[in-house]
């Protein structure tokens, strides 16, 4: 067993099955999200828009008007995608976790 941190234990053992959940939960997702664009639009459809996700959210009416603004919603997910590796080196240097890369 090797151990980095107090809170924080790697066990080989448990291995195959978080490789297992991290593979199969986003294939889940995905599917669910083509077959709901599928059942809501058309494949032909589909082959014209270049975001269905967005175009299926424009769809959904939510009070409040939450999705008129999705108009930033790449641009949203690009930003948060290239912010995850700078707050996890924070969260782990508040941690104490050591690295090899300076």
């Amino acid at each position: 067993m090797v151990t980095l941190n107090a809170s924080f234990v790697i066990v080989p053992k448990n291995a195959p099955k978080a490789v297992e959940i991290g593979v199969f939960l986003p294939v889940i997702g995905y599917s669910v999200i083509y077959i709901t664009c599928v059942g809501v639009f058309s494949r032909m459809a589909l082959m014209e828009i270049t975001y269905p996700i967005v175009e299926l959210a424009t769809e959904v009416y939510i009070p409040g008007e939450f999705f008129e603004r999705l108009c930033m919603f790449p641009k949203n997910i690009s930003d948060f995608s290239k912010m995850g590796p700078v707050i996890s080196y924070f969260v782990a240097k508040l941690r104490g976790v050591k690295s090899d890369v300076s």
